[in-house]
C-alpha cells in the first residue's frame, strides 16, 4: 500500500480543532509523515492538548487508514490530498477545508471556470424552468463551465441533470461516505455525471448522512466555486447556509428575485 497515502489520510483522522491548524502544521513539518515523526511538536504551546495525544497514537491511526484506503480502492474511489494536483485548489484559500477527499469519476474542479447552483428541495416550476435555462444560456457562453451542486431533491438535481443536457461537467458535494448514496432516487444521475464529472465527499467510506453533516457539506460547495446563485429558497434554507459560506470566501453570490408573497422565494428575497 502506497506509504504516502497512509500517512495522508492518517493525518486527516487528526483532531486539529480550529480551522487552519492542519494546513499551518503542514506547512511548519512538511509533510503528514514529518509530522508524526517529528518529537518536538508535543512542545509547541498552540497545538490542543488533543493534537498532541493523538500524534503519540500514529500506528492506531495508521491501521484506521489502511482500513479506510482498502475500502475506498474497493468502491474504486479516488482521493486527492491538500495541494495535489487532483486536489480542487479553490479550497486552498478556505481555512477550513478538508485536507482529505475522495472522489469518484473525473478530477475537473481545478477548471477555469466553476460555479454552484443551488437552492430549495420543494421548488416552483419556474425556479426549476429558470435553473435549466440559465445553465443552457451559460453552456453557450462558457463552454468550459462546470456547475456543483449537492445531489440534493429539487434545485440541486435539476441543475445536475440540466448541465448534463447541455454537455457541461457537473460534480456532486455529498454529505455521506461513497459507499452510498442519499437520495437513493438520484443513482442514475449519480452514474451518468461520472462520465465527465465527479461524486464528492470528504467523508470516509462507511460515514451515513446525518442533518449536520449537509450544513458542513455546503462549505465545500461554496469553496470549490468561483461563485454561488441560490436559485429559490425559504427564509431558513440549507441553500442560504453555502451563499453565507461563499460570502465568507470572498466568492460572489447571486440570487434570483422571486414573488413577494411566495415562501419558497423570501430566503433568495431577503439575499
Amino acid at each position: 500500500m502506497d506509504e504516502r497515502r497512509r500517512f495522508q489520510v492518517a493525518y486527516s483522522l487528526l483532531p486539529f480543532g480550529k480551522p487552519g491548524v492542519d494546513k499551518a502544521l503542514l506547512t511548519y513539518a512538511g509533510s503528514p509523515e514529518a509530522v508524526f515523526s517529528d518529537t518536538t511538536l508535543k512542545n509547541l504551546p498552540l497545538l490542543p492538548l488533543t493534537l498532541k495525544l493523538a500524534l503519540e497514537s500514529k500506528e492506531r491511526l495508521l491501521r484506521e487508514a489502511d482500513e479506510i484506503l482498502e475500502k475506498a480502492l474497493k468502491l474504486g474511489c479516488d482521493m486527492a490530498f491538500y495541494g495535489e494536483t487532483d486536489y480542487p485548489h479553490r479550497l486552498t484559500f478556505c481555512d477550513d477545508a478538508p485536507v482529505f477527499v475522495f472522489y469518484k469519476g473525473k478530477p475537473v474542479l481545478n477548471a477555469p471556470r466553476v460555479l454552484s447552483i443551488v437552492g430549495t428541495r420543494k421548488p416552483t416550476p419556474g425556479g426549476r424552468e429558470w435553473t435549466e435555462a440559465i445553465v443552457a444560456g451559460l453552456a453557450k457562453r462558457v463552454p468550459d463551465l462546470v456547475v456543483v451542486s449537492g445531489l440534493a431533491y429539487g434545485i440541486d438535481i435539476t441543475a445536475h441533470i440540466a448541465a448534463l443536457n447541455q454537455g457541461l461537467p457537473t460534480v456532486a458535494v455529498l454529505a455521506h461516505g461513497l459507499d452510498t448514496l442519499y437520495p437513493a432516487a438520484h443513482y442514475h444521475t449519480a452514474e451518468a455525471l461520472q462520465a465527465t464529472g465527479c461524486l464528492l465527499s470528504e467523508l470516509k467510506p462507511g460515514t451515513a448522512a446525518e442533518p449536520w453533516r449537509f450544513l458542513q457539506r455546503n462549505r465545500i460547495v461554496a469553496g470549490v466555486s468561483d461563485a454561488c446563485i441560490v436559485v429559490e429558497s425559504g427564509e431558513k434554507g440549507g441553500s442560504l447556509n453555502t451563499a453565507s459560506r461563499a460570502f465568507e470566501y470572498g466568492r460572489p453570490v447571486y440570487s434570483r428575485p422571486g414573488r413577494p408573497t411566495d415562501s419558497r422565494s423570501k430566503g433568495n428575497n431577503n439575499l
